[in-house]
């Protein structure tokens, strides 16, 4: 289904690799995106995640992006040619060294699994938020991996609408209650820092790519043009 909703010319371009300046559009973007969604992080709290004023956070995230081998895969949202979302994902066998990542994903191949397509981040700025800009950018984020690969998101569980927002896609909860992604509850947070509540994670998963794009497609997907890469 074709919905024309967006208010002005909408552009996916692409990155088969992770880039600098697509870690720089996410600063801005999941910044805003992300006090819209848990109002009660401090601004602090969430510039430990997205900064738009320290090169140095952008740098973090595209160390983060460059640490997962195999298939990588970028987009970034342009409405009339400014950016007002963005999403990542990758191969993911969990967070281990790029050869510990080789050796598992090949184990796994020779017994007919592949890694799982985990959705890293995908943001869209509050105001354009609606207007299925986001299914756009999971579609394209998806599109490079095989139909049967298993998608997987993390999503807080202080995140309700971006939860509910994953399970209306064919995303489903696994375990059936949220962990704390810390490992100690005693040391600083993960994502937001030193005195920072601990956030608890949802592991999301979906049966296959395949089937979040058909979901994707009956929900709605805005008319845009592809174009790469970043």
């Amino acid at each position: 289904m074709a919905v024309n909703d967006t208010g002005g010319e909408l552009t996916i371009v692409h990155a088969n690799k992770p880039t600098l300046a697509l870690a720089e559009v996410a600063q801005p973007i999941g910044h805003a995106a992300w006090s819209e969604r848990m109002p009660h992080r401090s601004d602090a709290q969430l510039r430990h995640v997205f900064d738009p004023d320290d090169p140095k956070v952008a740098e973090r995230l595209l160390a983060k992006m460059e640490s997962k081998v195999g298939t990588f895969s970028g987009v970034i949202a342009l409405l009339d040619g400014q950016p007002v979302g963005y999403a990542w994902a990758a191969d993911d066998v969990g967070n281990l060294s790029p050869f510990k990542q080789r050796v598992k994903t090949a184990a796994g191949l020779l017994k007919g699994q592949k890694p799982y397509a985990w959705t890293g981040h995908i943001n869209v700025l509050p105001e354009h938020q609606g207007k299925y800009i986001g299914n756009a950018l999971l579609t394209e984020v998806l599109a490079p991996f095989d139909d049967d690969q298993r998608p997987t998101a993390y999503v807080f569980d202080e995140n309700g609408l971006t939860l509910d927002w994953f399970m209306a896609r064919g995303f489903a909860p696994r375990p059936e209650k949220p962990v704390d992604p810390n490992g100690r509850p005693d040391g600083p947070d993960l994502y937001f820092g030193e005195g920072a509540t601990h956030v608890q994670q949802w592991r999301l998963e979906a049966p296959s790519t395949q089937t979040v794009i058909g979901i994707l497609q009956q929900r709605g997907l805005p008319q845009y043009t592809v174009r790469g890469t970043v």
